[in-house]
């Protein structure tokens, strides 16, 4: 799917820095042990937080070929 895009250089570096972030995010959130529900929460939070930044990066038809694939999910 991502081949498919045609991202920019721009798109990439701004898709790896969203990931980047999210990754330390969810690992600080792994060390709270907090409980599943809450956890839960979070983490989708925080992945739909990661996805409206990404999304923002894309153009109209890469998103609709993001959304198409149910790659947001």
């Amino acid at each position: 799917i991502i081949d498919s895009l045609n991202l920019t250089h721009e798109q990439k570096s701004g898709i790896l820095r969203y990931e980047g972030e999210f990754q330390r995010k969810i690992d600080s959130l792994v060390d709270q042990n907090l409980p599943n529900d809450d956890f839960t929460d979070q983490y989708n939070e925080l992945k739909r937080v990661r996805n409206d930044k990404i999304a923002a990066l894309l153009s109209e038809d890469q998103l609709a070929v993001i959304q198409e694939n149910k790659f947001f999910q």
